[in-house]
């Protein structure tokens, strides 16, 4: 994720955004989210998948997250579309 001033961006919306995802996703708690956000921030893993295949309803959730709604450019989020016909 990309993130301003020596992660600042990253960690002050971190807490809030582990919340978010568990409470979409339903799969794991915010803790867990929290560590595995960190340790890829940590050894610089440029991509982490958070969910295959997720339905546009919570797609559109997810873009209104905290760290999310700042845009590809300042919080790293990026969409991979799939269309389905």
């Amino acid at each position: 994720m990309v993130s301003g001033k020596n992660g600042q961006r990253f960690t002050e919306n971190l807490d809030s955004l582990t919340h978010c995802l568990s409470a979409l996703f339903n799969d794991q708690s915010a803790a867990a989210y929290k560590r595995d956000l960190l340790r890829g921030y940590r050894t610089n893993d440029r991509y982490y998948l958070l969910q295959p295949n997720v339905p546009f309803e919570k797609y559109q959730q997810l873009r209104n997250f905290p760290l999310v709604r700042q845009g590809r450019n300042k919080s790293g989020f990026i969409a991979e579309v799939n269309n389905k016909d």
